[in-house]
């Protein structure tokens, strides 16, 4: 069981080869009365800052190998994600990275995604995965920058 860390409770960047399956990973509503900071942004609005599964290449996370895009066989199957805005969500950062990252030969299958918050637009993944939960089979899809 994974749950309420600050941004992402699991994160795959530049990983080839990770698996996630089986977990239970959750968020629960933010409650500002817990702050640790009480003032001043990002403190005042933890509460955007969530989500269950991030798939991503950040360029300043890697070296140059794969154009800084090594994401690549990762397998995210038969999971619970519950309280997060954004389910499962697919990133790319720098333009390298971005100019050649993509969901290569993913594996996103029977997980169940329940969301406490409305959908964010732009999130197309968790978005499809809630809506008919079924298996998803990718090979080097291309990604949108955020």
């Amino acid at each position: 069981m994974v749950f309420d860390n600050w941004s992402v409770n699991f994160y795959f960047d530049n990983q080839p080869g990770g698996v996630v399956r089986s977990n239970i990973i959750s968020f629960h509503p933010p409650d500002p009365a817990n702050y640790l900071h009480q003032t001043g942004s990002p403190w005042t609005s933890l509460g955007k800052y969530t989500v269950c599964m991030m798939l991503a290449d950040e360029e300043w996370s890697s070296d140059a190998t794969n154009g800084y895009a090594n994401l690549d066989r990762v397998q995210v199957y038969n999971n619970l994600l519950t309280g997060c805005r954004i389910g499962i969500r697919d990133h790319s950062e720098g333009d390298n990275a971005a100019a050649n990252h993509g969901l290569k030969n993913a594996l996103i299958a029977n997980n169940t995604i329940v969301t406490a918050y409305a959908p964010i637009t732009g999130s197309v993944l968790s978005r499809r995965q809630a809506l008919s939960n079924s298996p998803m089979t990718l090979s080097s899809v291309s990604a949108t920058r955020a």
